[in-house]
């Protein structure tokens, strides 16, 4: 009997809970905000006009809330700073790989003629360090439109550096002018 007595008072506590909670539900509703009344519009029931007086209101607006975005607020110094950044790393990044095919030729052609010195240096640098005879034409190109002179001998200097004979063909001409040397000498040796 006790079993009983024991799942019966269980039920009765969670019907109990159960009620109090759909009660609570009820009473604790809120209202819906009603709009205040409007004080232009005055409806009267007397037949004299009734004075009405401004009523100060305080309409309830939601505030705009400004949209969340990502974007970071920089100046034109700093997006010129990081610009010369990456330009800078696009050709160290050529350097570092070794490459000298179409791709890394054309990045360094690109920066040939930048606003920046520093890049514009860095590039005709990194020419010379590739050794590719195929940037002569971008060298050329990139001559006829820059205006500093300082710019301008350098890429001369680089285009002059670039079409010197390569260290194989140096040392078969000094080679050759050796025994071209040695051949006159033996010739003018009395025998």
């Amino acid at each position: 009997m006790r079993p009983k007595l024991v799942v019966v008072t269980l039920l009765l506590g969670v019907v109990g809970l159960c009620l109090i909670g759909l009660l609570s539900g009820k009473f604790n509703r809120t209202e819906p905000e009603k709009p205040l009344p409007n004080p232009a519009i005055v409806e009267s029931t007397n037949a004299q006009p009734a004075m009405v007086e401004p009523v100060a209101t305080n309409p309830v607006t939601p505030t705009p809330q400004p949209a969340v975005t990502n974007v970071i607020a920089t100046i034109p110094a700093e997006d010129y700073e990081a610009q010369k950044q990456r330009d800078l790393d696009a050709i160290s990044d050529v350097l570092v790989s070794g490459n000298d095919d179409a791709n890394a030729l054309n990045v360094l052609a690109s920066r040939f003629e930048n606003v920046d010195p520093e890049v514009r240096k860095a590039a005709v640098e990194a020419a010379l360090q590739l050794s590719n005879t195929n940037i002569i034409p971008q060298l050329n190109t990139a001559l006829e439109h820059l205006k500093d002179p300082h710019d301008k001998a350098a890429i001369l200097d680089a285009i002059a550096y670039l079409q010197l004979p390569s260290g194989n063909q140096i040392t078969n001409a000094w080679e050759i002018e050796l025994l071209k040397q040695k051949s006159m000498k033996a010739k003018q040796l009395p025998h």
